[in-house]
């Protein structure tokens, strides 16, 4: 699951997506570690995979952005969607 963070505290810090794994056997002690850690990571100045990609997409103009959301939701409906897109977020769950 991937989950926003703000940069700094105020409103008009920028987001980082932060993505984050759920393992069964993880004990509560060391989820809040490393939830710790991860929001640490994004509130930096390191970028993650996912920041640069939204940066890049945030670059196109706002019709053609909408037109290839469109098509990858149509694609995805029918299974057409390609591997890569899901390989790259197996479980397709973010929450912001």
């Amino acid at each position: 699951m991937s989950f926003a963070a703000k940069k700094g505290m105020s409103d008009d810090a920028s987001l980082s997506a932060v993505p984050r794994e759920f393992p069964e056997d993880e004990s509560f002690d060391n989820f809040v570690q490393s939830l710790r850690g991860d929001i640490e990571v994004a509130r930096s100045d390191h970028r993650n995979r996912v920041d640069k990609e939204l940066k890049l997409l945030f670059k196109l103009p706002t019709p053609i952005l909408g037109l290839g959301v469109c098509l990858i939701d149509a694609l995805n409906r029918y299974s057409l969607a390609p591997k890569a897109l899901i390989l790259l977020d197996e479980k397709g769950m973010n929450t912001f």
